[in-house]
């Protein structure tokens, strides 16, 4: 049996279900992907097609087994201590890795999974959510609503870094507890996890049960995998390896900037800032004839910068931005993640 919104189907009734809503004239897209997936899901294939986020480049697509998609889920369900007949908040698009595991976890473990619009989130569906997966653009408009986020007990936070602004935010109007999660499309959505609480490490995560970690000579992480197909991923994400099993994350090999000869990770220089300034931005780089790349602060307009400076004078000189760029708004991609190719063009011109 399968509960969508409080209603329990069959298999059968499911499928039907499904089939009736992709003909409703009034269908949303984020619904249209739902019911889609669903199909897809129970159909006898044994593969899901998907398109990776395309946040650093163009998406690709991938196949992803459907067997290693459920020992996926198991695990979380496992890790996380969700029990049947819960309540799972599906606030994602299903287009995406994350949406599309929390329908999988929905249905592993037989939860009740609670729809509701990625583009317009508000939690006034009645009773508690004892899981809920969102980004953090999500995340920083429900900390101006707490009331909402008092209906979460457990949550957790993808597809792009959290910010320590965020996370003091998080804290101070959050009861329940809060993973930041690390994984991607190929690995399945997430293979670490760093609880968010006042007194962890920054950026440190510690693996799942079975999943362990080594580097390799770029310094980035290679995730090993066993109950995967036994799957060994080689990522393009610079790490400092602590153990077999957590590694402080450093940030995209792909984002490293070159500036005169100094290697500058703007992920790093992003968690220095984000206390200090209050709203959209981040570190990129545009083309500099005597240092190769110029390393520039890029912030949404209208973006309080009163406290900046005294940060940034105790950056590294050689590290420091030297320019700020004012956008009037920031080119995301379809899943809400900062289109860097599309930044970087902007910038330049």
């Amino acid at each position: 049996m399968y509960s969508i919104n409080h209603i329990t189907y069959s298999h059968p009734g499911l499928l039907d279900y499904s089939v009736r809503q992709l003909q409703r004239h009034d269908l949303q897209e984020w619904e249209k992907d739902l019911y889609i997936f669903i199909l897809e899901w129970f159909s006898p294939g044994q593969y899901v097609s998907i398109y990776t986020s395309g946040s650093t480049g163009i998406p690709k697509e991938i196949r992803l087994s459907k067997e290693d998609m459920c020992k996926s889920a198991e695990r979380s369900l496992v890790f996380f201590d969700i029990k049947p007949g819960e309540n799972a908040l599906l606030c994602l698009s299903v287009k995406y890795i994350a949406g599309m595991m929390m329908v999988v976890r929905a249905f592993t473990g037989r939860l009740n999974l609670v729809t509701v619009p990625p583009q317009h989130l508000q939690l006034t569906h009645p009773g508690d959510f004892h899981f809920a997966a969102l980004v953090p653009l999500q995340l920083e408009k429900l900390t101006e609503e707490p009331q909402y986020l008092d209906n979460i007990k457990k949550l957790v936070i993808g597809g792009a870094l959290l910010s320590s602004s965020l996370a003091k935010k998080l804290n101070a109007s959050f009861h329940g507890k809060a993973w930041e999660t690390y994984g991607m499309t190929e690995t399945i959505t997430h293979v670490a996890v760093r609880e968010v609480t006042g007194t962890t490490p920054p950026l440190t995560f510690h693996a799942l049960p079975g999943i362990s970690f080594t580097i390799d000579e770029r310094e980035c992480l290679i995730i090993h995998d066993p109950l995967i197909h036994n799957r060994h991923i080689v990522t393009n994400d610079r790490i400092e390896l602590l153990s077999s099993t957590s590694f402080r994350l450093l940030g995209r090999l792909d984002n490293v900037i070159n500036s005169g000869g100094i290697k500058v990770q703007p992920e790093e220089l992003e968690n220095i800032l984000s206390p200090y300034i209050q709203g959209k931005f981040c570190i990129s780089s545009v083309p500099d004839d005597k240092l190769g790349n110029l390393v520039v602060l890029v912030v949404e307009k209208g973006t309080s910068l009163a406290t900046l400076q005294e940060i940034l004078d105790t950056i590294d000189p050689y590290h420091r931005p030297k320019k700020i760029i004012e956008l009037a708004e920031f080119p995301l991609t379809s899943n809400g993640k900062t289109d860097q190719a599309v930044l970087k063009e902007k910038i330049r011109r």
